[in-house]
């Protein structure tokens, strides 16, 4: 079994070129930008492969992992390197009644509180707190009236902040937003 140093360095350093390129040219997105999201969803699958739970996805890196999924082979040999096994990409459907949001073995499946979950063990793992344009904080937050998912945004021409926290948001009032932000994405290894 891999140490947790050897399973973020196998994700850092595993090449994903064409599944970068590909994603730069989709979103319009910099070199910069795409690079970064790309260490993100990296840090991200390794924190899912060291902890055998399920975290909840939010913010831009889903749409990376989305087209990462696309090179099913690269992908899964990614997994194989980095988690030993598969890591699932399951999508969270806001407004389901709990019991059917059960998985097949009755488990229920991670929520918000596993997106809260992900940036406390993300912080403790790499010894910095998430950056809040690709992790932005967790609705509960939001609602308690903490900064808001989009607050790097204000005041920005809307090019510089497309694809970015809260861009699906903006000019939505917050009830309504609720169900958007609520509906992300799962990791669940297999």
């Amino acid at each position: 079994m891999l140490d947790r140093k050897e399973v973020v360095e196998r994700a850092m350093s595993f090449p994903m070129d064409k599944v970068i390129y590909r994603y730069q040219q989709e979103k319009q997105l910099s070199t910069v930008q795409a690079q970064q999201h790309e260490r993100e969803l990296k840090r991200f699958l390794a924190l899912v492969a060291l902890n055998d739970k399920g975290y909840g996805m939010n913010g831009p890196i889903d749409a990376l992992w989305h087209t990462f999924i696309l090179f099913t082979k690269q992908y899964q040999r990614f997994c194989q390197e980095v988690a030993g096994r598969f890591i699932h990409h399951e999508p969270n459907v806001a407004g389901f009644e709990e019991r059917e949001a059960r998985d097949v073995d009755g488990a229920v499946r991670p929520g918000s509180d596993s997106y809260e979950a992900f940036l406390k063990d993300y912080q403790e793992m790499f010894d910095e707190v998430p950056s809040a344009r690709i992790w932005p904080q967790p609705v509960k937050a939001a609602l308690r009236g903490e900064a808001s998912a989009g607050d790097e945004c204000r005041g920005r021409p809307g090019d510089e902040c497309r694809g970015m926290p809260g861009d699906e948001c903006r000019g939505v009032p917050d009830d309504e937003c609720r169900g958007i932000l609520e509906s992300r994405a799962v990791a669940v290894l297999s």
